[in-house]
C-alpha cells in the first residue's frame, strides 16, 4: 500500500505494512549526497552548513589564529564535510569532521569512553516494572515508566581543554601533555561565519585571507578520538555534581539517586549512559526533573516514550504490565547465502576465501541479534568456534539459524512483566554432552529476577534424620 506525502510540495513516497500497522519512507535517509545533489540542492546545503557551524559557535569550540604565528612542527589538520540527506530532496544534515588520522598527538591522550552494559540497559528496564523498588509519591505503578533521551551536538560539548587540565586529577584523567591542535576548516566556513551576527568579529576573515588563518580547537570536535571521552567527563561530572547521581560499582555508566521520604533515604530514578543516548526510569515527576536539568545545561534534547529504540534494543510496552525487548527491524532485513546444488551436496568441503567470508558475516550477525533471541544463543556459539575454517555445513547451518532469526511469527524477544515483592535471584545452569563435533562441553548460565512465592515451611523435628543415621550414610 502506498501513501503519498500531500502536504508538501514534493511527494515524499511511503510504504505501508498491513501486517503490523508499521509505515515505512521510501527515501534511504542515511544517503551520502552525490556530486549532482550538490548542484541541485545547493541551499539546501548552504543552510545546513550554516545550521552546523552555528553550534561550533555556540559551543566556543574554536579560536581564529593566524597560520604564521604557529610553529613549524604544530599540530595542524584539515576537515572534510560528510553531507547526508535528513529528508530526501527536502533537509540536508551536514557535518564538518577533522581528519583525526592525521593528530600527532591520537597516541598520546586517554580515548576510551566506556559505555552501558547491556545487563544495566535491561536493569533500566526491568526495575521500572518491580514494584516497590522504585518510589513514586503518587503511589501508582503505572507512574513509573521508561524513556529515552538524546542529547544533540554531543561531542560540541565536552570539556574543554582547559577544564580538563585542571579537574584531571579529580576526574581520574591521566593528563601526559597539554592538548594543542588547529584545524584547517573547509573554504566556504568563512563565508558563514562572516554572515552570522554571533560570530566574533575575529572569525569574519575576508576571502582573499582566508589561507593565512586556522582555526584553535579549545574543545574536541567531530573527528577526534578523544572526543567521546570528553563529553562523557562533562556528562558524568555534571549528574553527579549538579544532580546528586552516584555510580554503580559494577558500570559507572548506572546512574542512581536517592531521595529521603519520612526520614528514610528511598531509590527514586534510574539512568544509564551510551555516550549520547540515556535510558530513564523514575516517575513522571523526577522524569521531568532530570530532564529539565540536563536541558538547561545540554539544550533542546530528543524525548522519547515507549515504544523507541535504544543502543540497537527496541522496547515496546504490550501492556501496562510487560514491555517486550526485541531487535525485529534489525533481524526482518538478515538474509541468508545461496548455495547452488552442487555446494550443498559438499557439506564436508572447506568454504572457499568468500565463502568464508559469508558464514563470518552472517556469524556475527546472528550472534548481535542473540541479545533479545537468546533461543538460538547456542546454536550461534557453537558456530563461532568455526570461525577459523569453516565447512559448507556450517554455512548451510548459519542459513538455517538466519531464516529462524528473520522470520520470527512468535514475536520471540525478552518480556519484562511487572512482579510483585518480595523478590528473588534465579539462576539457571545447564551443560551439553560432548559430541561428534567437540568433546567439550558448551556450559550455560542464566540470571534473573522472578517473586518469591515460596513460603515459609513448617519447622518439624521429625523431618530431619537422626545425626548417627546421617553419619551411617
Amino acid at each position: 500500500m502506498h501513501l503519498n506525502n500531500f502536504v508538501k510540495t514534493q511527494p515524499v513516497e511511503h510504504l505501508v505494512d498491513l501486517s503490523n500497522d508499521e509505515i515505512f519512507r521510501v527515501d534511504d535517509s542515511t544517503a551520502l549526497l552525490t556530486d549532482e545533489d550538490l548542484g541541485r540542492y545547493a541551499q539546501l546545503v548552504r543552510e545546513a552548513d550554516r545550521r552546523e557551524l552555528e553550534a561550533f559557535i555556540d559551543h566556543k569550540v574554536f579560536k581564529v589564529e593566524p597560520i604564521s604565528s604557529l610553529s613549524s612542527n604544530a599540530n595542524l589538520v584539515d576537515c572534510v564535510r560528510i553531507r547526508k540527506w535528513a529528508i530526501k530532496g527536502q533537509k540536508v544534515k551536514s557535518r564538518m569532521c577533522a581528519r583525526g588520522c592525521f593528530d600527532r598527538q591520537k597516541y598520546f591522550i586517554d580515548r576510551h569512553s566506556s559505555t552501558a552494559t547491556r545487563l544495566s540497559q535491561r536493569l533500566v528496564a526491568s526495575l521500572g516494572l518491580c514494584t516497590g523498588i522504585i518510589y513514586s509519591d503518587t503511589g501508582d505503578n503505572l507512574d513509573i515508566d521508561t524513556e529515552s533521551l538524546d542529547i544533540s551536538t554531543a561531542f560540541l560539548q565536552g570539556l574543554d581543554y582547559q577544564q580538563l587540565k585542571d579537574q584531571a586529577r579529580v576526574l581520574g584523567y591521566e593528563y601526559r601533555q597539554p592538548r594543542d591542535v588547529h584545524v584547517l576548516p573547509p573554504e566556504n566556513v568563512w563565508f558563514h561565519f562572516r554572515s552570522m551576527r554571533k560570530a566574533p568579529n575575529s572569525f569574519k576573515i575576508p576571502d582573499q585571507l582566508r589561507h593565512k588563518y586556522a582555526l584553535k580547537c579549545l574543545r574536541a570536535m567531530y573527528g577526534f578520538a578523544d572526543a567521546p571521552l570528553m563529553f562523557q567527563l562533562a556528562l558524568i561530572a555534571f549528574l553527579k555534581d549538579t544532580t546528586g547521581a552516584k555510580s554503580s560499582v559494577f558500570d559507572d555508566n548506572f546512574l542512581f539517586w536517592y531521595q529521603p521520604v519520612h526520614g528514610i533515604p528511598q531509590l527514586v530514578l534510574v539512568m544509564t549512559v551510551h555516550v549520547d543516548d540515556l535510558q530513564i526510569t523514575g516517575s513522571a515527576k523526577l522524569r521531568q526533573w532530570i530532564h529539565g536539568l540536563l536541558e538547561k545545561r545540554f539544550g533542546t534534547l530528543k524525548r522519547q516514550r515507549l515504544p523507541y529504540t535504544h543502543a540497537g534494543i527496541q522496547l515496546e510496552r504490550i501492556s501496562p504490565d510487560c514491555i517486550r525487548l526485541h531487535q525485529d527491524q534489525f533481524t526482518s532485513k538478515l538474509a541468508t547465502h545461496k548455495l547452488d546444488k552442487d555446494r550443498i551436496s559438499q557439506p564436508d568441503s572447506d568454504c572457499t576465501s568468500a565463502e568464508t567470508t559469508i558464514f563470518r558475516s552472517l556469524t556475527c550477525s546472528a550472534a548481535w541479534a542473540c541479545q533479545t533471541r537468546l533461543e538460538e544463543i547456542f546454536n550461534v556459539v557453537s558456530l563461532q568456534t568455526k570461525l577459523k575454517h569453516p565447512k559448507i555445513q556450517d554455512l548451510i547451518a548459519i542459513n538455517t539459524v538466519t531464516k529462524r532469526l528473520a522470520k520470527n511469527q512468535n514475536k520471540f524477544g525478552i518480556y519484562l512483566r511487572r512482579m510483585h515483592p518480595p523478590i528473588r535471584l534465579v539462576s539457571v545452569s545447564e551443560a551439553s554432552a560432548p559430541n561428534k563435533v567437540s568433546n567439550f562441553a558448551t556450559e550455560g548460565i542464566i540470571i534473573g529476577l522472578a517473586e518469591d512465592r515460596l513460603r515459609q515451611p513448617s519447622v518439624d523435628k521429625n523431618d530431619y534424620l537422626e545425626p548417627t543415621l546421617v553419619k551411617d550414610i
